[in-house]
């Protein structure tokens, strides 16, 4: 996961989409959970190989790739949008694309942070200002600009949405979902510097990624829904709603699964081999249920990169190398 500086570009992009989404009458939506399962025989159950890239990112390059899905931003270094006919251009032989999209922080380098909220993509360090929502929570100290969010409330939800068609109407297949694991951000087993608990929060989780699957597919058939980390939310969930999520989403991304640092380093790249044991057997929950796990550990080293791809592909993982800043092409197949 890598944050990038969008700028004035997209802003005044994401304004002409919103007005757009407006006179589109979108505005009355019931912000409700109800559930939209994926299409039988989704069309994640046939990948092999995919790319993962955020940053520095050539239509060109991607095109070219011989690979079954990519997931990358949706907007180039400097906040412009790619155009439908770019994102066409790289679906070209049939390839999946999905877009990178964190739900559960809110960006200041995003389109829809305002500018008297403080910070921007300018200064992620400034502070937020007394006109920032409520529902917007103290800085990720370890993402500069990154704010969890109360994403439960309306407000949040509105965004959500409304960002959303933003994507669609770049002509992205689906969306690739991180920090869906925030939900733990407000439970009481550690300190992570909330300002209160929440503990309905991981089915309060489910039933946004809920309204994102109906949203999805109720404007594009084959809506691809794809969330990032979080395999432990299931073990909040009850039989039922475990059942409910699982039926939701068309596949998991994973990182660092194998190489992972010990004793509480900080992630960076070529972590010793560690692997998670916990995640791994939950992984087994989402495999029996038919859903591809997509898994990106960020190793450089040929040996690390040969384990990785080893061990993933003994699970029957879908394995991709790259370095942590997601700002080039990696590795989709073993040296």
């Amino acid at each position: 996961m890598v944050r990038t500086s969008k700028g004035l570009v997209w802003r005044m992009w994401y304004a002409v989409v919103m007005s757009i989404w407006l006179v589109a009458g979108c505005t009355g939506e019931t912000l409700a959970p109800s559930l939209s399962p994926r299409a039988p025989g989704s069309s994640l159950a046939e990948i092999d190989s995919w790319v993962y890239q955020l940053q520095n990112i050539s239509i060109d390059d991607l095109s070219a790739l011989d690979v079954d899905l990519i997931v990358m931003d949706y907007a180039k270094n400097d906040g412009t949008p790619f155009t439908q006919a770019e994102i066409d251009r790289i679906k070209s032989g049939g390839k999946i694309v999905l877009s990178y999209w964190s739900i559960g922080e809110a960006e200041s380098y995003r389109p829809y942070w305002r500018e008297e909220w403080g910070a921007s993509a300018d200064d992620c360090l400034a502070p937020l200002s007394a006109q920032a929502p409520d529902w917007i929570e103290p800085m990720n100290p370890e993402w500069c600009g990154n704010y969890p969010v109360q994403f439960w409330q309306v407000a949040w939800q509105t965004i959500v949405m409304e960002y959303l068609d933003a994507i669609l109407l770049a002509g992205f297949d689906g969306v690739y979902l991180d920090k869906v694991d925030v939900f733990y951000y407000w439970l009481d087993e550690e300190d992570m510097g909330q300002t209160f608990s929440n503990p309905d929060a991981p089915r309060q989780m489910v039933e946004l990624v809920g309204l994102i699957a109906e949203h999805g597919r109720e404007r594009h058939p084959g809506f691809i829904l794809v969330p990032q980390n979080a395999a432990e939310i299931v073990a909040y969930l009850s039989v039922e709603q475990q059942d409910e999520y699982l039926k939701l989403i068309d596949g998991i991304g994973v990182e660092d699964t194998f190489f992972y640092p010990r004793n509480g380093a900080e992630a960076g790249e070529d972590a010793p081999y560690n692997p998670q044991e916990y995640i791994l057997d939950l992984l087994s929950q989402y495999q029996a249920a038919g859903l591809p796990v997509l898994a990106i550990d960020y190793v450089t080293e040929i040996k690390k990169i040969e384990r990785f791809f080893d061990a993933a592909n003994t699970r029957g993982f879908i394995p991709y190398t790259s370095n942590r800043e997601l700002d080039r092409i990696g590795t989709t197949e073993k040296p």
